[in-house]
């Protein structure tokens, strides 16, 4: 699994050799469709953090609308960033006229807060996990893991970037500012 390090690092490669790509539209039209960065949701030990699952419409080009899905808004989700040493509660509610589930993936927690297939929640219904964040700093994904409808429940956007932090990964002086320096890339066949 990558370190977040070498995801940034990475990142900034990927991003560099587009960037010298004549090739590359967004950029050759004077950056026409911006590079869109998730809100970041923090969560807080004591408190929980409300995931709502719903349906939605996104222009990924002007003027052509597609049907999606997103946690809080119309396409993907909030970056969530939590702290190694933390418990945090999440409360997803299933705004879809479907079966979901929210898969933590790669977070190191109990097969019963795992959010995998085994862990409906009904259309209407709202799940409660209180997670205990005890890894080591990672960059990390929650996506839908319904059997059999994870692929387009994925697909449409119920995804997004799960960040654990910890004092170590602050103490190595990397980029910090959501948003301007630390980019969540969530990559989509869209």
């Amino acid at each position: 699994m990558f370190d977040r390090r070498s995801l940034l690092v990475g990142g900034a490669a990927l991003f560099a050799t587009a960037a010298c790509s004549r090739s590359t539209p967004a950029i050759g039209r004077g950056g026409a469709n911006p590079l869109p960065v998730p809100p970041l949701l923090d969560a807080q030990p004591g408190r929980s953090f409300a995931l709502q699952v719903q349906s939605g419409t996104t222009s990924f080009y002007p003027g052509r609308p597609s049907n999606t899905l997103g946690y809080n808004g119309s396409y993907l989700g909030p970056t969530i960033r939590v702290r190694r040493g933390d418990d945090v509660t999440a409360s997803v509610t299933n705004g879809l006229n479907a079966d979901t589930t929210v898969h933590w993936h790669g977070l190191l927690i109990p097969g019963e807060l795992d959010g995998g297939p085994h862990q409906i929640t009904a259309p209407g219904a709202t799940w409660r996990p209180t997670l205990p964040i005890r890894q080591p700093a990672a960059t990390l994904l929650y996506h839908s893991h319904v059997h059999g409808l994870t692929a387009e429940q994925v697909y449409s956007g119920l995804a997004g970037a799960l960040l654990v932090t910890d004092d170590e990964e602050q103490g190595l002086g990397l980029p910090s500012e959501y948003g301007v320096d630390d980019l969540p890339l969530i990559i989509q066949d869209r």
